[in-house]
């Protein structure tokens, strides 16, 4: 053997085989078979021995950190991959949002119904949409749009129908023809008139309505059908009692107040003379019997009213604007200067008094005037939540100076013709203003220019509807179709848009797509030259919540 030569150490096990290890519990030399077989270990009893050797609390410890770590390591990955989805899920719920939720998109579409001549919506609530179409009504979920019940009219009338519900059901009219029908379809009764009056009037939580017929002339003849007022018990189905007018008179407004009807007689016609004279009279009526409680005499004619409000009857008459009590004396009044328009505005216990020279606002129980305002109002107050008041109207253009001078000329001209302008330069020069007002003190709150649509109020705001064919007459006249905008979310719909109103979280109305170009002169009316539109239904578009 050489000197340098290495010492082979043979395994214990396998004498044949050089030793790659020594065992753990006894020391001997294995071979690199014993350790595939037993580990590092000689022999099973030494592998027994070391096991039973180890502390059987420091084992289970081991053995319970290595199951949290396995269990977290487990964790980890199912958060990681739940996050993962997660993220995917709110992409696709943002591009869905953004492409079908977003406000100011159709939410959904109530189709036409096939053979129905037409579609009107006569009624909303919270949650439900009323639509006629042709002799059966539909109620409508607000929200999604789809069909809660249908009842067929049992008559219908020939012409539009008003309806207006009740406890159990509705009851609609066209003017000649009343009908009640139950929320299950059933006809409780139909009442023909024989004629359509002009005029049908409701008191609110009051079961009866109150119909105005004017004179009838027949210029052949000369024959002459004197006006009369009926009254309908909405319950029973039939007439309560029916009067004509005064000899010389004929009905020519009709306003109710609870249990008390307010009847404006104007001066017959004077064939002789070629004219009709001014003047009348304003009579009291009670609503359930037909019985005249007053009479009082006027010497010429309204110039704004007769409306209820607040138990008072509101008019302008010979340049005051005057308070009347049920019993005919005067509550109070107040001057209207000379040459001032008459458009007035009532609501929320106010009265808006306009004039060329401003708005004037008047406690309404006691004519004490309170504040005003430089805006001319042009319709109802919209809103007031107790602090504020929402209120449409002509402003004058910002800038101030007076009229460009070109109309200034244009003016002159008019003058030098002998003609004057009354005031029509003045209101070319304005814009409508939507304002929102502090109740108490008048101070205007905010202002929107240029509101030129159809306004609605719900709890996200004041939502515009703006028809182009209707507003933009350079666009129709070079070729445009016009579509609907939605001004609160600057979305248009490019539908023939007829907003009905607000239910349900949506913007509610009557659709058609849209035929042909509007004319250049039919642009301003909205009207379509050689028009090929055809019937959607009815649409609900979503607004803000």
């Amino acid at each position: 053997m050489e000197p340098n030569a290495p010492v082979r150490t043979p395994c214990e096990r396998h004498p044949r085989v050089t030793a790659s290890a020594h065992c753990l519990q006894c020391g001997q030399p294995i071979c690199r078979e014993c350790v595939s077989a037993f580990g590092y270990f000689c022999g099973e009893a030494c592998r027994a021995k070391s096991k039973s050797s180890v502390n059987v609390a420091e084992r289970q410890a081991f053995e319970a950190e290595e199951a949290l770590y396995a269990a977290t390591a487990r964790k980890a990955r199912t958060i990681a991959l739940a996050a993962a989805a997660l993220v995917a899920v709110l992409i696709v719920l943002a591009i869905l949002k953004w492409r079908y939720l977003a406000p100011g998109r159709v939410a959904w579409t109530w189709r036409w119904p096939p053979g129905a001549a037409s579609v009107q919506i006569v009624g909303s609530t919270e949650d439900t949409v009323s639509v006629l179409a042709g002799d059966t009504l539909y109620v409508l979920d607000a929200a999604g749009g789809r069909e809660r019940r249908r009842t067929k009219l049992a008559a219908h009338p020939e012409g539009d129908l008003e309806l207006h519900a009740t406890a159990d059901g509705f009851v609609g009219t066209d003017g000649r023809t009343f009908l009640r029908q139950d929320a299950g379809g059933r006809l409780l009764y139909t009442l023909d008139l024989g004629a359509a009056c002009d005029t049908v009037v409701y008191a609110p939580g009051f079961p009866a309505a109150w119909c105005l017929y004017e004179p009838d002339y027949d210029f052949r003849t000369g024959a002459v059908t004197p006006g009369r007022l009926l009254g309908v018990d909405l319950v029973a189905g039939r007439e309560m009692w029916h009067a004509e007018a005064a000899p010389g008179m004929f009905p020519s407004r009709i306003v109710a107040a609870g249990t008390i009807l307010y009847l404006v007689e104007n001066t017959a016609y004077d064939a002789a003379a070629g004219q009709q004279p001014a003047g009348g009279n304003l009579v009291a009526i009670e609503a359930r019997t037909g019985r005249r409680l007053w009479v009082s005499r006027l010497s010429e004619d309204l110039a704004w009213g007769p409306e209820t409000a607040g138990g008072l009857l509101l008019m302008e008459y010979k340049g005051k604007f005057r308070a009347v009590a049920a019993d005919g004396t005067e509550a109070w009044s107040v001057v209207v200067p000379a040459g001032d328009r008459s458009r007035h505005v009532v609501g929320e216990g106010l009265v808006f008094i306009e004039g060329e020279s401003g708005t004037h606002v008047y406690e309404l129980a006691s004519g004490r005037r309170l504040w005003s305002v430089s805006v001319q109002p042009d319709g109802d107050l919209l809103a007031a939540d107790g602090t504020r008041l929402l209120l449409t109207g002509a402003a004058a253009l910002a800038g101030g100076g007076g009229l460009p001078p070109g109309l200034n000329q244009a003016q002159d001209t008019l003058k030098d013709m002998g003609g004057g302008t009354g005031g029509l330069l003045k209101q070319f020069m304005r814009q409508r203003v939507l304002m929102a007002l502090d109740r108490t003190t008048g101070k205007e709150l905010w202002r929107a220019s240029n509101v030129v649509g159809d306004l609605f109020v719900g709890k996200s705001g004041v939502i515009e509807v703006n028809d182009t064919s209707r507003t933009s007459a350079i666009q129709m006249m070079t070729g445009g179709r016009g579509y609907a905008i939605v001004r609160q979310f600057a979305a248009a719909v490019d539908l023939d848009f007829e907003p009905y109103g607000l239910a349900g979280g949506r913007l509610v109305g009557v659709a058609r797509t849209r035929g042909g170009t509007v004319g250049a002169l039919a642009a301003a009316h909205g009207d379509r030259a050689g028009g090929t539109s055809r019937p959607v239904g009815v649409i609900g578009i979503r607004i803000r919540k």
